[in-house]
């Protein structure tokens, strides 16, 4: 996770694509705010919608007027996308890198590479362990050094073995 010293928070940017990502029912708005927000390029919409890059232009640049004939890979890529921002943990370039990288979660395949295959359900599933991961993380950081940390039910503490010399 990146830290911003910029006024704008993680959380903001995160609600302001996430609201355009779910409230933007035109396919073209929905390709730009990939490009234009979260900074996907051509080749990676490409990617995850199994077209050519200058396709994707042509959807951007509305001179396609046509319908995308790969909506469903489209709209995966607008509810992931949606769904790992809304967890307001990631900032827009962090979800772009989990989407184009290889994960350990999915054997090692590319998010992008599967929402191409249709196997949404499965990429959406390792985006649920990675959010668990990093909020699991984030708890454990605001946690102090000190705090003494929960027993195992039925463990008993054991007071600290004194020296010979405070005997």
């Amino acid at each position: 996770m990146s830290s911003h010293s910029s006024a704008t928070t993680p959380a903001t940017t995160a609600h302001v694509l996430h609201r355009g990502l779910t409230e933007s029912v035109d396919y073209r708005d929905v390709v730009r705010l990939f490009h234009d927000a979260l900074a996907l390029d051509d080749e990676d919409v490409a990617r995850a919608a199994g077209v050519l890059p200058v396709t994707v232009r042509r959807w951007r640049s509305s001179a396609d007027k046509s319908k995308i004939r790969r909506w469903e890979q489209v709209d995966d890529l607008r509810a992931l996308t949606s769904f790992l921002l809304r967890s307001g943990l990631l900032e827009p370039d962090e979800v772009r890198q989990w989407l184009r990288g290889r994960n350990s979660d999915l054997k090692y395949d590319r998010p992008l590479d599967l929402i191409r295959a249709q196997e949404f359900e499965r990429v959406l599933a390792a985006a649920e362990m990675y959010i668990r991961r990093l909020q699991a993380l984030e708890v454990e950081q605001s946690v102090p050094a000190n705090t003494p940390q929960p027993l195992p039910e039925g463990a008993e503490r054991v007071a600290p073995r004194q020296s010979e010399s405070e005997v």
